[in-house]
């Protein structure tokens, strides 16, 4: 990916900066932007996660549904509704502590 953005925009990208902020270079992309991106590119991914029906990322978007950002609590909770293929039971605006309790029911 990053040889292709270097292509592409005729600028190189370090690996090693792209490994500290988004892990291994061989990892996922979509899974390792939903664990480490921006909240901005991370509510992306949930939406692509969730649109896949990946099962594999449940445990990153549980983990997400305590993001300090309210609104992207909300698109981790719609990628997992769409993963189960059915509303799942937890309210993203309680407090965190009950937000992890609702979650460990999806495990």
């Amino acid at each position: 990916l990053s040889q292709t953005m270097t292509k592409w925009w005729k600028r190189p990208y370090d690996d090693g900066s792209l490994e500290r902020l988004y892990g291994s270079m061989d990892a996922n992309v979509v899974l390792a932007t939903a664990e480490k991106g921006k909240p901005h590119e991370q509510a992306v991914a949930f939406q692509l996660l969730g649109d896949a029906r990946v099962k594999a990322a449940v445990p990153v978007l549980v983990g997400q549904l305590t993001h300090p950002y309210p609104i992207v609590r909300g698109y981790a909770k719609r990628a997992l509704d769409a993963i189960y293929g059915a509303p799942v039971a937890i309210d993203t605006d309680a407090p965190d502590e009950e937000i992890q309790s609702q979650a460990k029911r999806l495990k």
